[in-house]
């Protein structure tokens, strides 16, 4: 296999002069997807094999257009003067994939001289090894699911893909070793069937770990099947509160869920850090992520914030914490 076109998302195609459209807020990253097909079929996303290609150029709420390889490459050089400041490569479950990436790595980091992260399936060590030679500086293995249970349901045997959660607890593992804590992430989308326990249990294991967890919504994909509707905005609320104890603040005391698994108990995290506490509801990940509108509409109910939240907006987050929390 030979890469001769890249997908780029519709707000990296706008930073860098390819594509005219209208956006309030602009990524910091540059979102890159890698891959001609997905040979994954996860019902959550619309680039799974079992839409047969409904999905499209759209991942999650996205626009993906298609550019050849070498246009990429030149619009890339200065991206940190557009505004860019660094790259993220989506990388489809295309197995011809591999091969091209560690020159996809390369010609990315000599094209736009910016950090570069990976989003990838679960690798041997040695490739780990190649990518990091490369120039890719951080990787990111999704669980997706925060339990096996929902894993095997939605992304695991249950759709007919390989994987199963500890599969892929152990991939993240194994790129902690190559990369080193603080450099690999992974993330959980909220509304899978999952409980707050879970969540909690996914955000604890990773702080030990040295893995950082990003949190998304569900979101609905066009033609693919109905894994109910979006989570309430008050519970998505308090989890982004908890990972920003745990993850942020190292802080696991004083949460705590009821039989259900539901969250009943969270430290104030206004009081505890009073000088980043907003940045709980902002888009979290690797550094300069900020994935304007992935989970949301303009002008909807926003999961994550891709600006900084602004006073009104933060005191409407840790009201809806407390109420979600207090049952109310």
């Amino acid at each position: 296999m030979t890469l001769k076109t890249l997908r780029l998302s519709a707000g990296t195609g706008k930073v860098l002069s390819l594509l005219d459209i209208r956006s309030d807020a602009l990524p910091t990253t540059g979102y890159i997807m890698a891959g001609d097909t997905c040979m994954n079929s996860c019902a959550f996303c619309a680039q799974s094999s079992s839409l047969g290609g409904a999905g499209g150029n759209d991942l999650s709420r996205i626009s993906w257009p298609p550019y050849p390889y070498e246009v990429v490459m030149e619009a890339l050089k200065g991206a940190g003067s557009k505004g860019l400041k660094r790259l993220c490569v989506q990388c489809l479950m295309d197995p011809p994939l591999l091969s091209e990436l560690p020159r996809l790595v390369r010609d990315l980091k000599e094209a736009s001289n910016l950090p570069l992260s990976l989003s990838i399936s679960p690798l041997s060590s040695e490739f780990l090894k190649k990518l990091k030679e490369a120039g890719a500086d951080r990787v990111g293995i999704a669980l997706d699911a925060a339990s096996s249970d929902t894993f095997e349901r939605v992304k695991g045997k249950g759709v007919g893909n390989p994987q199963s959660f500890d599969t892929v607890m152990e991939g993240l593992l194994r790129a902690v070793k190559v990369f080193g804590p603080g450099n690999v992430s992974t993330h959980i989308i909220v509304g899978l069937g999952e409980t707050d326990s879970q969540v909690l249990e996914v955000l604890k294991w990773s702080g030990d770990n040295g893995i950082i967890v990003s949190l998304f919504a569900l979101t609905k994909v066009r033609g693919g099947p109905d894994l109910g509707p979006p989570p309430p905005i008050g519970r998505y609320r308090a989890l982004q509160a908890v990972r920003h104890l745990v993850m942020e603040l190292g802080i696991v005391d004083g949460i705590s869920t009821d039989g259900s698994g539901k969250l009943v108990s969270i430290p104030d995290i206004a009081a505890i850090d009073r000088a980043d506490w907003k940045r709980a509801f902002e888009t979290r990940g690797c550094p300069d992520c900020n994935r304007p509108y992935y989970n949301e509409r303009p002008g909807g109910t926003i999961y994550n914030h891709p600006l900084p939240l602004r006073e009104e907006q933060a005191t409407i987050a840790l009201m809806e914490v407390a109420k979600y929390v207090n049952g109310s």
